[in-house]
């Protein structure tokens, strides 16, 4: 496929957004729980414990990796490669969401091994590991987000079958006007953008922006960041439908 569509480069910019997310929500929580005593998470051991799993990863994919001869101590996680580095987090990610799958953190886990096998070229093994584990993730924000990512890797995939199929669940979910139709009319209009069909993809993207206009109509719409305008797919078209004047 060819750019914009780029499994690797999207998941690394929807990892980025949502590990910033859950960071800004457990601070809040902590900060509350000073307040009002402790918090539901931290009532439970078994929450507690897939919060420190969460917290191991993050500083496995912040380390940095420095050569095995060098003599300097570092003091925090590092690694002698890069492919150490997201072997140990795909590993990790691999055994922890064994343990947490039902928790709160559990799909967060998901997206720590998917984005280190993404990180190895291993984009098959990706999908798989994504499709195998969202049927056991409860219902969630994040658990649609990462249904709208599976059918973006879908589309992106060598396999015919699979991309059409892809493709089939993007518009699916565009239409559903849940949390990441914005997200999903994106990569359509991406989609129709890549191979050549660029009429299709400025009616695509002039939908998404006509979505995102809704609530001035007072009609109702299920997604936040439609509804306040702080989309970033949004913004995307927009700059792209510019050029395309």
């Amino acid at each position: 496929m060819q750019e914009p569509l780029n499994s690797l480069e999207n998941f690394q910019e929807y990892v980025g957004r949502n590990l910033a997310l859950i960071l800004s929500i457990v601070a809040i929580a902590g900060a509350f729980s000073g307040m009002y005593g402790l918090v539901v998470y931290r009532k439970s051991r078994a929450q507690q414990a897939a919060y420190r799993a969460f917290v191991q990863l993050k500083k496995m994919v912040d380390a940095a990796v420095h050569d095995p001869n060098d003599d300097k101590q570092h003091d925090h996680v590092c690694f002698p490669s890069e492919e150490a580095k997201w072997d140990a987090v795909a590993t990790t990610a691999q055994i922890e969401f064994g343990k947490h799958s039902g928790s709160s953190f559990g799909a967060h886990l998901v997206v720590f091994k998917v984005n280190a096998l993404l990180r190895q070229q291993k984009q098959e093994e990706a999908l798989a590991c994504l499709t195998k584990h969202l049927d056991a993730l409860p219902h969630s924000v994040i658990k649609e987000q990462l249904l709208a990512q599976k059918a973006l890797m879908m589309v992106d995939s060598a396999d015919s079958s699979i991309s059409q199929a892809g493709l089939k669940e993007l518009e699916k979910i565009a239409h559903a006007d849940g949390v990441a139709a914005d997200f999903a009319y994106y990569w359509l209009g991406a989609y129709h953008w890549a191979n050549g069909n660029v009429q299709e993809a400025k009616v695509v993207w002039t939908t998404l922006i006509a979505e995102s206009n809704k609530i001035i109509q007072g009609q109702a719409i299920n997604n936040s960041e439609l509804v306040n305008g702080k989309s970033p797919w949004i913004r995307k078209a927009k700059k792209i439908l510019k050029t395309l004047q």
